[in-house]
């Protein structure tokens, strides 16, 4: 640069935007502003007075001179639009060629930011920060307000003392002449108060008086007049630390803060949630806090406090399978279904036929518990009608007809109970080589067929009512066999030639499938696929356990190996 810093010119050394801040323009701004004389801020330019540039691309240059605009126009007063300029000076870049003659380059996007200010007077100006600069030299010096104020009224003091020592001087010189020529002066009195030409401080009365006027601070102020400060007659009150102190009709009182009562001495807090004066959404909990009061949503809700929607749960709360929920008194709940006992969020089965005042069960049958319910199920021998349980003739079978002592079968079935066809009338207790047989379930029956097959050697062997018989297996050592029925949930056993049906065990089965006879241990072994276990008692029913109940997903087969002792 051709010159130095001095008192109108000071450089900024930034190679880009980033390392600009706001003090970066205000404070020299600030300075020349209040000087009068005016200056420039050359950014991109060292302290030496080399020329560095800025990086500084188009939207940001637009972007700079907003940024000059409101950081001017924060300061007080503001600075109007036609007191200052922004430009850009394109920085070049000088080479030597191989003919010894210079090549000048413009960089491209680097400058010279020039923030200039015209020269003025009778203005200052403070920062948004409330700082006051003035150029001294080639530094910007800080001053308070005080110092300003006392400066600016000695400078308009000495101002307006030279001009009433000129007009004095004036006036005395022309009545002497007037007085010489014969004529009288007559001097009238200027209300400086009027013509506003005095220099009482804004809270201060003007007093005009013969050649002069004199200033006096308003009521709760002190100073001289030509300065005045606010007597603060709450200076000296001591109010409470939740209160403030006010003036009113010229004198203090203490006001407790919103949120307290009090008479500004002492101040409680006030309890807006147990007066129910919050705003709270109803589905919401108030707090009480010092001075105020904070919502919160509950438990399923979602929002600020004010303003609760649900979060899809039934109050924050998710319900048992066996249960729903129910909204109670605007309350949402989670409530166990009929047949079911608990919170809502564990629900316990209601076992109804243990409490014989629950159930209405015709004559002739019995209550089982059902998940939830329970229901009637005829006696053996009886059958539901749609009315009642009635007693039926489930001895003979194969269509043979039940007499008081037996059964008249069927020509070409024989039998106890017409259980055996033609050519399949053999002494099942009495084995011999080719008295082989398949013995198998097929609905609600249990069926034998002698082998080799033939179309007349197939036999029913056990015949039920309302019965879904699944899996079957053999006692050879008692000649018994052992079958699930899924439909009763029951477990039984029959002779080999079907008679002698026993229920060997009735309660704690949902789903019974898969059976197996352990005839050298004599155990019992089956699966229940409802319940995912496994379970083993003697072949009475006596002793029962469950063997495995956990990472079994719908047991059904099971088979043992009685002589090596393996499932």
């Amino acid at each position: 640069m051709p010159f130095n810093e001095d008192d109108t010119h000071e450089f900024r050394h930034c190679k880009e935007t980033k390392g600009l801040s706001s003090s970066v323009i205000a404070r020299p701004a600030c300075a020349f502003l209040n000087a009068g004389k005016g200056g420039t801020v050359y950014l991109g330019v060292k302290k030496t007075g080399v020329v560095s540039g800025v990086e500084i691309s188009r939207k940001s240059r637009d972007r700079l001179r907003c940024g000059v605009d409101e950081l001017l126009n924060e300061f007080r007063p503001a600075v109007r639009y036609d007191k200052y300029q922004v430009s850009f000076v394109p920085v070049a870049e000088e080479e030597s060629a191989q003919n010894r003659r210079r090549n000048i380059e413009i960089i491209p996007d680097v400058f010279v930011i020039e923030v200039s200010f015209n020269k003025c007077s009778g203005t200052v100006h403070t920062t948004s920060k409330n700082k006051c600069y003035f150029r001294c030299g080639n530094a910007n010096s800080e001053y308070s307000i005080q110092d300003v104020r006392k400066w600016v009224i000695r400078e308009q003091e000495t101002f307006y003392n030279d001009q009433i020592n000129i007009l004095k001087r004036e006036l005395s010189a022309s009545k002497q002449k007037l007085e010489t020529d014969g004529f009288s002066l007559i001097i009238l009195d200027a209300n400086e108060c009027d013509d506003g030409e005095s220099n009482c401080h804004g809270y201060a009365i003007c007093t005009n008086t013969i050649g002069s006027y004199t200033c006096k601070c308003r009521p709760g102020y002190l100073g001289n007049g030509r300065e005045c400060a606010y007597d603060d007659p709450c200076k000296d009150v001591l109010c409470s630390s939740y209160a403030r102190c006010l003036v009113r009709d010229g004198s203090p009182i203490c006001q407790c803060h919103p949120g307290y009562y009090g008479d500004g001495q002492i101040c409680r807090d006030y309890n807006e949630c147990e007066a129910e004066r919050d705003s709270c959404d109803k589905n919401a909990r108030c707090v009480n806090v010092a001075g105020g009061y904070k919502c919160f949503c509950l438990p399923g809700f979602l929002g600020d406090g004010f303003s609760c929607e649900s979060d899809g749960s039934c109050g924050g709360r998710k319900c048992h399978r066996n249960a729903e929920c129910a909204e109670i008194d605007s309350v949402k709940q989670c409530q166990c279904k009929k047949g079911f006992l608990g919170s809502g969020l564990v629900c316990v089965d209601v076992n109804e036929c243990s409490n014989t005042t629950r159930v209405e069960c015709p004559p002739f049958s019995r209550c089982f518990n059902t998940l939830g319910a329970y229901e009637c199920r005829c006696d053996a021998d009886y059958e539901w009608n749609g009315v009642e349980c009635k007693l039926v003739c489930l001895r003979c079978l194969n269509g043979g007809q039940c007499l008081k002592s037996g059964c008249l079968c069927r020509e070409g079935y024989s039998g106890e109970r017409c259980q055996w066809g033609p050519n399949n009338l053999i002494d099942i207790y009495r084995f011999t080589v080719g008295d082989e047989f398949l013995v198998f379930t097929q609905g609600s029956t249990m069926q034998r067929l002698s082998l080799p097959p033939t179309q007349s050697s197939i036999g029913v062997l056990l015949q039920t009512t309302r019965g879904l018989l699944v899996a079957l297996d053999f006692d050879h050592m008692n000649k018994m066999i052992y079958f699930t029925d899924v439909a009763r949930r029951t477990i039984w056993r029959v002779a080999f030639n079907g008679t002698g049906a026993e229920e060997i065990i009735s309660e704690g089965l949902s789903s019974p499938e898969g059976i197996a006879v352990d005839y050298v241990g004599g155990n019992l072994y089956w699966t229940d696929s409802m319940f995912d276990r496994v379970e083993v008692s003697k072949l009475d029913g006596s002793d029962r356990k469950v063997l495995f109940s956990t990472r079994l997903i719908n047991p059904r087969s099971i088979v043992v190996h009685p002589e090596r002792g393996y499932v």
